[in-house]
């Protein structure tokens, strides 16, 4: 896709139409109700992902976001890969709305070299690690279910700035949440279960990570 704007529909059933893969470059594309099974890379410009299926069959990531360039998902799943769900190198990564990310053998959401990652209302399970921040990633997660990884379920490295607030995490082996690398922001109004790792080199504050369920929503 090379244009000012591209837009690929499909008929409101997204396994009726189905990519092999994309590569977006129009300044603006849109992508609805569509499966693609052999991984998107986002090479500039803005591309929105709504009510898709996407995947990769292949190596590699399912979707790659490359510098400058931005992604935003809504109530897509983004599965069956060895690698990353979701690489994001030097751009801004967005997730709304109940978007489902689970990884086979590799991690969720992995954000390097200054990138901008915002989950909200969204899940991340079943990876190595569930979000990995590394190189001064600004995140920011709020109202999702991060669980079921079997390392982290979010690692903040290397300065990055970390965000969370009314999440629940559960059920990762390590660590909930691991913070080294002189990272700083805020861990706070969340229900996690099992261990909060801040390194001493870190500015992350920590606080009232015990809210019951009823009160994250």
């Amino acid at each position: 896709i090379n244009a000012e704007y591209m837009g690929l529909f499909g008929d409101g059933d997204r396994k009726w139409v189905k990519l092999d893969s994309v590569v977006s470059r129009a300044s603006c594309t849109e992508l609805t109700n569509l499966t693609i099974g052999r991984g998107v890379v986002v090479e500039r410009g803005r591309t929105e992902f709504r009510d898709c299926d996407l995947y990769n069959e292949l190596d590699g990531p399912v979707v790659t976001v490359l510098p400058g360039a931005e992604a935003v998902f809504h109530n897509c799943i983004v599965h069956d890969t060895n690698d990353a769900c979701v690489k994001v190198v030097n751009a801004t990564m967005k997730a709304i709305d109940t978007v489902v990310l689970s990884s086979r053998g590799g991690n969720g959401i992995m954000a390097v070299d200054g990138s901008s990652v915002t989950l909200l209302r969204s899940k991340v399970s079943q990876c190595n690690i569930g979000v990995s921040l590394r190189d001064e990633v600004v995140c920011i997660i709020e109202f999702c279910e991060i669980f079921d990884n079997k390392l982290f379920g979010v690692l903040a490295a290397h300065q990055s700035e970390l965000a969370m607030t009314r999440n629940h995490v559960h059920n990762c082996g390590v660590a909930s949440v691991k913070a080294n690398g002189r990272s700083k922001g805020h861990v706070t109004g969340n229900h996690v279960v099992g261990r909060i790792d801040i390194a001493d080199d870190c500015a992350i504050i920590c606080e009232t990570n015990d809210l019951p369920l009823d009160e994250l929503m």
